[in-house]
């Protein structure tokens, strides 16, 4: 008794996942390949409209929210909004932005979806529009869960306003899954629902009751109304053949083989399982496999073929093996379960050890892990380690208050056989009561012979409607026969006065096609004289043409060809000495820009001379200060030499310029013996704008290194680095001397040779940046401006 209760729990727990459309259906592929064609072909733009809505919606409520099915969700949309707003189509505009809305909670953005409905109510609300505001409160429940039934209700109202029978219908319908889906629903209530939308759904035509019929079976089940839950199951399978749309036929034959099962009516109930079992194995679903399978197996167990369960089962399972670890939990259960039932104890416990280690493993806590704990209990009982035992029936009770009806008659019987292994008597014989008590009001010997009755007139009204259809068949085909006899007759009748009337017109066409013969001859004659001549003249005009036609083209084509030649020459004199001009322009520019150039090199010779004069009467700091600016003026003044020597005026290839200042450095400070100096530069070409600022920054750096990184003329190496990598610049001075001390590099230092290095960092937009570690290291990186870009800013 206690495995029937556990097999009529699992059938109503799985079964309460009811396959239920939308208010409005996705389309079929037929009906979507329809659709597509009739948008192609319409020339109504409300139709045409009303075609991008349906498709819109199609890709929206369609599963898996590829990105695919939302960009043409969003194209259609688009579509059709542009056309409802073009022709003023009021209720299409709102159905447009409705459906924005539900695109936009389709792709994450739910506050945003919320604000659009909201909208579309008010503009509903305000234009008497009940059902689009029906529909936009219906998507709201459905969506934004906080006031789900309150948005029922008032699209219900909606929707009998504007007596929409079907979503009013729907509308009932979801009510009623939403107390069977809250956790304190009210199941009365569920079931009243679901009714009243039975009712309406009757008054409509066309529409698939399998669904409601599913779910009201499902509902009458959780209220222990097992008459009813074979009844609407039974609806529910007839709807199926009556509509053809059998995707779910399979569940509707296992959760009635199950209910039968739990009601001990075995013949029925593998009946029901078996064609299940076919249905789910071609549609190659693993879960209802093992699921049904596992029930039919128990069906075999209480038939006492336990060892034909085990091997249906370990068949099943040898052509559909597991691929996820929920299936290998629940195929280890089941074989503890059978080897359990057959006492085989040492074959049941490493599959009960593998359950449990594979359900502490995944951790999760759902209905199934409940199952996986009854399983231990059975088998812990059998074996009498009775403390493992009450710990697993003790997590199953924590779930009694969510547990199906017949799920805690199956705990209360348990902790029974518990207490009667330990001797507690008192309380083994309180938890038999509460077991008999909720036992006797699931089972009871008038609901079956209720449920027996409904099979009966099930098969009987199926026997009957086969006799019918025959009679009728039989009828229609009698009356066929004699209608085809009566038409053969009527056939006849009309040919053989055809056959007459045929023979006597023969005889007159005889007679007139013998006269026709012999005018037509004649005609025909004159008619092929008329066309020979008629054809030559034609030959004779088309030549003449087609010579005219010819000469006229030509001379046109020769005229056009001499004209275009004369204007390409011409074209291209003015090109050539507009080339020449420019050229000449050109070499002027240079050859005055290295006028320029030398010039301003030979004013700043000047310039260094007269320092130099100057310097003479100078002495200590005056003049080191005279001495530092004959360096800087002569950095500007090599490379104005440079820019004069070469055939490019403004750029500097930065390799021989930074060696011949660098070697003019050693000779004017005198420190060629004792500093050595290693270069590492690229084939770098800067323009000038770049080229003075970086030549100062070195001539700081080096005059500082020179001067104060190597005191009492020791002797010491200077590095200079110059590289560049894609379009950044990176120059990198250092020395081994002895560095700059802490405390100068962390304060704000005022000596004019930093600050001028930092100024001219800034005119290049570089980074500058000093480190003391093992000497001093001045590192710049900037970004490189290209000659030629500087030539087009020149232009501009």
């Amino acid at each position: 008794m206690k495995f029937k209760l556990l097999i009529l729990a699992l059938s109503l727990c799985v079964a309460t996942k009811t396959f239920a459309q939308q208010i409005y259906p996705m389309l079929t592929p037929i009906e979507l390949k329809h659709t597509r064609l009739k948008l192609a072909q319409t020339s109504s733009n409300i139709e045409r409209t009303q075609l991008l809505l349906k498709l819109s919606y199609h890709y929206i409520i369609k599963g898996g929210e590829y990105n695919s099915d939302l960009d043409s969700a969003s194209f259609f949309l688009n579509r059709a909004q542009k056309l409802s707003k073009k022709f003023n189509l009021v209720r299409d505009q709102i159905h447009g932005t409705m459906l924005f809305g539900l695109l936009r909670n389709e792709k994450g953005e739910y506050d945003k979806f919320r604000e659009i409905l909201y909208e579309v109510i008010s503009e509903a609300d305000s234009r008497k529009l009940f059902h689009e505001k029906g529909e936009a409160l219906y998507f709201l429940g459905c969506f934004d869960r906080t006031n789900e039934l309150e948005q029922y209700k008032r699209a219900l109202s909606c929707f009998q306003s504007s007596k929409s029978l079907k979503e009013e219908a729907y509308v009932h319908f979801s009510i009623s899954k939403l107390y069977t889906r809250t956790s304190n629903g009210n199941k009365e209530l569920s079931l009243q629902s679901a009714i009243k939308s039975l009712a309406l759904y009757k008054k409509t035509k066309g529409t698939d009751l399998q669904y409601l019929y599913h779910h009201i079976s499902n509902v009458s089940g959780s209220l222990n109304n097992w008459p009813d839950r074979v009844g609407y199951l039974l609806l529910a399978i007839d709807e199926v053949k009556r509509t053809g749309n059998s995707t779910q036929i399979g569940r509707y034959y296992s959760d009635l083989g199950g209910t039968y099962q739990g009601l001990k009516q075995h013949s029925d109930a593998l009946k029901y399982l078996l064609l299940a079992q076919n249905r789910f194995e071609a549609q190659g679903d693993q879960n209802y496999i093992y699921y049904n399978a596992n029930m039919i197996c128990n069906v075999f167990s209480t038939l006492n073929q336990k060892n034909k369960a085990i091997e249906f089962y370990k068949s099943v399972i040898k052509k559909f093996p597991p691929t996820t670890s929920e299936h290998s939990i629940r195929i280890a259960s089941h074989l503890a379960t059978y080897y359990t039932q057959m006492k085989r104890f040492d074959l049941a416990e490493p599959y009960v050890k593998e359950m449990l280690g594979m359900e502490a493993k995944i951790g999760r806590k759902n209905f199934a892990t409940i199952l996986s704990y009854s399983v231990a209990v059975n088998f812990y009982l059998a074996v009498k380690d009775l403390a493992k035992a009450e710990f697993y029936l003790n997590e199953v009770s924590k779930n009694n208050a969510t547990n199906p009806t017949s799920y805690i008659s199956w705990t209360y019987l348990n902790h029974f056989r518990l207490d009667s292994a330990r001797g507690n008597f008192l309380s083994a014989i309180q938890y038999y009561q509460k077991y008999k008590l909720l036992n006797d009001s699931v089972l009871n010997e008038g609901k079956l012979k209720q449920i027996a009755e409904l099979q009966i007139q099930y098969e009987t009204k199926k026997k009957e409607a086969d006799l019918l259809i025959k009679d009728k068949n039989i009828f229609a085909l009698n009356e066929r026969t004699l209608f085809l006899d009566q038409e053969a007759k009527n056939r006849q009748t009309l040919l053989d006065k055809a056959l007459l009337q045929s023979q006597k017109s023969d005889l007159l066409r005889k007679n007139k096609d013998a006269e026709l013969a012999i005018r037509l001859k004649n005609i025909k004659l004159l008619k092929q004289q008329s066309e020979l001549q008629k054809s030559q003249l034609n030959q004779a005009y088309l030549t003449r043409t087609i010579v005219i036609c010819f000469s006229v083209l030509l001379i046109t084509l020769l005229a056009l060809l001499f004209r275009q030649f004369r204007l390409k020459q011409s074209a291209n004199q003015i090109i050539a000495q507009k080339n020449d001009r420019l050229q000449s322009l050109v070499t002027e520019k240079n050859w005055l820009l290295k006028e320029v150039h030398h010039r301003v090199k030979n004013n700043l010779q000047t310039v260094i001379s007269l320092l130099e004069s100057q310097a003479f009467y100078l002495k200590d700091d005056a003049y080191k200060a005279m001495q530092n600016c004959q360096h800087r003026i002569y950095v500007m003044s090599l490379i104005h030499q440079k820019l004069y020597q070469s055939d490019e005026v403004k750029s500097i290839l930065m390799p021989l310029y930074i060696s011949e200042f660098v070697s003019y450095l050693s000779e004017s400070l005198e420190v060629r013996q004792n500093i050595s100096f290693q270069q590492d530069i690229d084939e770098i070409e800067l323009n000038i704008n770049q080229a003075v600022p970086l030549a100062l920054i070195i001539n700081e750096a080096v005059t500082n290194s020179i001067k104060y990184a190597f005191p009492n003329r020791q002797f010491g190496i200077i590095h200079l680095s110059l590289k560049r990598i894609a379009d950044q610049i990176f120059l990198c001075i250092s020395d081994n001397g002895i560095g700059i001390t802490n405390s100068n590099l962390n304060q704000n230092t005022d000596t004019l040779g930093l600050k001028l290095m930092k100024g001219l960092c800034q005119d290049l937009n570089a980074d500058i940046k000093i480190d003391n570690t093992n000497g001093t290291s001045i590192m710049i990186n900037f970004e490189i401006i290209i000659p030629y870009q500087i030539e087009l800013l020149d232009a501009v």
